[in-house]
């Protein structure tokens, strides 16, 4: 996946987040998104990778998480931390309740956690259930790199 479609991602992702309590419209997401600058192929594959998700939330009618982040946690995780956190879960590479055991895990430190922080503690406490292969993937996730669809 290109960088610009990854950085796109992210922003959807990131809309997803401040609007918890209704799910957005593909149309206003591709607005939105074309206002802001970016190319409309470029937000087309962006959706398209994210269509499995946003067709399951607005056939729902609920958000896609079981709960949104508490204060504490929101307050407890940079917004990259936040967003690659979202990343995992939307790309299907954790589940709910992996999503709780990071969060419970992360609570335990003092701090502002940051990507680095979230990435030991998804090592140690999710990544050793898992192959090679898919801790790679996550890895990948985790940093933004580009080439981990196919």
């Amino acid at each position: 996946m290109k960088t610009s479609i990854t950085q796109i991602v992210d922003k959807i992702v990131q809309k997803l987040q401040e609007n918890t309590n209704s799910v957005p419209s593909e149309a206003g997401i591709r607005n939105w998104l074309c206002k802001q600058g970016y190319s409309a192929s470029d937000v087309d594959e962006a959706l398209n990778e994210l269509k499995p998700q946003l067709e399951s939330m607005n056939s729902q009618s609920v958000p896609l998480h079981t709960r949104v982040l508490s204060p504490y946690e929101s307050f407890l995780l940079t917004t990259e931390a936040k967003s690659a956190l979202m990343r995992l879960e939307l790309y299907g590479l954790i589940g709910m309740a992996e999503r709780e055991i990071l969060l419970e895990r992360l609570e335990q430190y003092e701090g502002e956690i940051d990507l680095g922080g979230l990435e030991y503690v998804l090592s140690t406490h999710i990544c050793v259930g898992y192959d090679v292969a898919h801790q790679q993937i996550m890895y990948q996730v985790l940093d933004g790199s580009e080439g981990y669809f196919h």
